[in-house]
């Protein structure tokens, strides 16, 4: 055999033998096999952090889960979880029935933060944001037996391989992104059925945002772009195809490291066809 065909066929077998496999699109468990409490950011409040009153989780949802226009049985349907944090609705869902896919941004995935004229370089704190909060998400699927897959990246361009649901949710993560709109298509191609959005609200009845920036404060607010009206909302659904639109709220979501109200609103729409 000719030197030059050795030398293929030894190319093609560090392809096919050596070379290292490529990362798996889902996850379904974490690589870590020891997860504590203490390292992880709680957004989401479990029974399970009761008994460890210094962590502190953001929200406790389970008294508004009716807010929230979720479907009552999910057996035999999809559940698409856009932005899971820790995975309250992937759990939830999951325990009605569906087959859960939770996404949420990769652990180098840019936040967008309002970009106030001096601020700081926040990217070393977001990655280590990031991985705390998939580590509640993590630690908290092991404690529930969850079967549902995670993957990771960037709602601005959700991935083709993601595939299609039957209900794809978008909850509370507009609010926190500088082009809310393209979420909601992006969320689209992925929704053959029903498409859930939940955000702060914005009493408006004109479809509007509400630009939440804070200039001028000895601590302005980063992360929170917009305030929503249900018009804008329904609008955007409307734009896309849905019909059968429902609204649910105002209602306050306590949250509770912070000590305030967050006024939300639900729209709910179901595709056409």
């Amino acid at each position: 055999m000719p030197p030059s065909a050795l030398s293929s066929l030894g190319r093609l077998a560090r392809r096919l033998v050596g070379a290292p496999a490529r990362p798996a699109r889902f996850l379904t468990e974490w690589p870590e096999r020891d997860l504590m409490l203490e390292d992880c950011y709680w957004y989401h409040h479990y029974p399970f952090l009761d008994g460890h009153p210094t962590l502190r989780a953001h929200y406790d949802l389970r008294r508004w889960l009716d807010c929230f226009l979720l479907p009552e049985d999910m057996r035999g349907r999809s559940f698409l979880d856009l932005g899971t944090a820790n995975g309250f609705f992937s759990f939830e869902m999951e325990r009605r029935g569906a087959e859960v896919t939770s996404f949420d941004a990769a652990e180098d995935a840019a936040l967008d933060q309002i970009p106030y004229h001096g601020a700081p370089d926040r990217r070393a704190d977001n990655r280590a944001f990031n991985r705390r909060l998939h580590r509640g998400y993590w630690y908290a699927h092991r404690h529930f037996g969850s079967r549902a897959r995670a993957a990771y990246g960037t709602v601005r361009a959700l991935p083709e391989w993601l595939g299609s649901y039957d209900v794809v949710m978008l909850g509370c993560i507009l609010q926190h992104l500088e082009d809310p709109l393209q979420a909601i298509f992006e969320a689209d191609r992925h929704t053959r059925g029903t498409l859930i959005l939940c955000e702060a609200f914005y009493d408006s009845p004109e479809p509007v945002l509400c630009f939440q920036a804070t200039p001028g404060v000895p601590e302005p607010q980063y992360w929170t772009w917009w305030r929503m009206s249900p018009a804008f909302l329904v609008r955007a659904l409307q734009v896309l195809g849905y019909d059968d639109i429902q609204v649910r709220g105002p209602f306050d979501l306590e949250n509770i490291a912070g000590g305030y109200p967050v006024s939300s609103v639900t729209v709910r729409g179901t595709k056409r066809g």
